[in-house]
């Protein structure tokens, strides 16, 4: 009897059918209060925008639940880039003003100390940002001032800030609110919506990219919540290619140029993460292969000696080959050590 999927994929794959439907059904709402296609009377308008606050609900919901059980499958492991975060955070901001000026909220972010680049997990750190200003959004009330503020801080430290003016936090409940599924109070909760993920999410990538919270919060004063992220290390992109076509050996270069790539050339490979032969046989791979057994390698062969078979091997490359295909596989290769 086959063994049946863990829990997190059969709800992973789920939500993410739900949302497709969710989506339609958000678009022809709005489609409807638009008035596109002819005028509501007030009636039609209250009850159609009930359905778009219902169906936005759903959908933060169903977002909620998916990130969860992405997060839960991961194998815990970060996968750093170098990136701009100011540039990930500007266009979180711009995402989310609409739904703050349509609360009457304004969102304010601080920005000039950002760094432009900084080392870490690009979809982790915009999970954290994300839920932050979401979660401070729902309990923040009309008129109030919601506060994004990210900088680096010393020691090559990435400092978040989300503060608000909303419901606040007790003292006693501080030390519970990033549990899975908890929400602080029941009937604040059914007044706010959710489902109890958003901080635990937040907690759980700080965690897996080694990070620390801090929460400042009095009840009815607001809540203002500190991420201490530290920069990740990049892992080896040193490339080593031996070669003396200089079309292959710009074309590599051409290929590393966008990926923090470094082409290394010359008798021996030291420090690299791949290892990429330009080869005409068998024997010469496999001659680079016990060379360097413990370094990822590469085989450019000509494509006449390349059976059908081999196409898919992440390991081979037929020349002539494509650049992006050639981009491709590097990165593929350089990513499962």
């Amino acid at each position: 009897m086959p063994e049946s999927p863990p829990l997190s994929k059969i709800l992973g794959n789920v939500t993410h059918e739900l949302k497709t439907p969710l989506h339609s059904m958000l678009a022809v709402t709005q489609l409807l209060l638009s008035e596109s296609d002819g005028p509501l009377n007030d009636e039609q308008r209250r009850q159609v925008s009930m359905i778009m606050r219902n169906g936005e609900q759903l959908l933060e919901l169903i977002t909620s639940l998916l990130q969860y059980t992405n997060l839960e499958s991961r194998t815990q492991k970060p996968k750093p880039e170098r990136f701009s975060s100011k540039l990930l955070f500007e266009e979180i901001i711009q995402v989310l003003q609409p739904l703050a000026q349509r609360q009457q909220i304004r969102l304010e972010a601080t920005l000039e100390q950002c760094p432009e680049r900084f080392v870490t997990d690009r979809t982790l750190l915009r999970l954290i940002a994300m839920n932050l200003l979401t979660n401070a959004l729902k309990f923040s009330p009309p008129g109030s001032v919601l506060s994004f503020y990210a900088a680096a801080g010393q020691g090559d430290i990435l400092i978040v800030e989300v503060a608000d003016s909303g419901i606040g936090i007790p003292p006693e409940l501080q030390k519970t609110i990033f549990s899975e599924f908890y929400q602080v109070e029941n009937s604040e909760s059914r007044r706010f919506g959710g489902v109890g993920l958003g901080l635990s999410l937040v907690r759980s990538a700080v965690d897996v990219l080694g990070g620390k919270i801090e929460l400042k919060s009095e009840e009815n004063q607001g809540s203002l919540f500190r991420i201490h992220l530290p920069a990740l290390l990049l892992p080896e992109r040193r490339v080593y290619l031996r070669s003396s076509d200089p079309g292959t050996i710009l074309a590599l270069e051409i290929a590393l140029a966008a990926h923090d790539c470094e082409l290394i050339q010359g008798p021996s490979a030291e420090r690299v993460g791949l290892v990429i032969l330009d080869c005409r046989s068998r024997e010469e791979l496999s001659a680079l292969k016990q060379e360097y057994p413990n370094i990822q390698t590469l085989g450019l062969l000509p494509n006449t000696i390349i059976s059908g078979s081999e196409v898919g091997d992440v390991g081979l490359l037929a020349k002539p080959f494509d650049v992006g295909e050639l981009s491709r596989r590097v990165l593929s290769l350089l990513d499962e050590r």
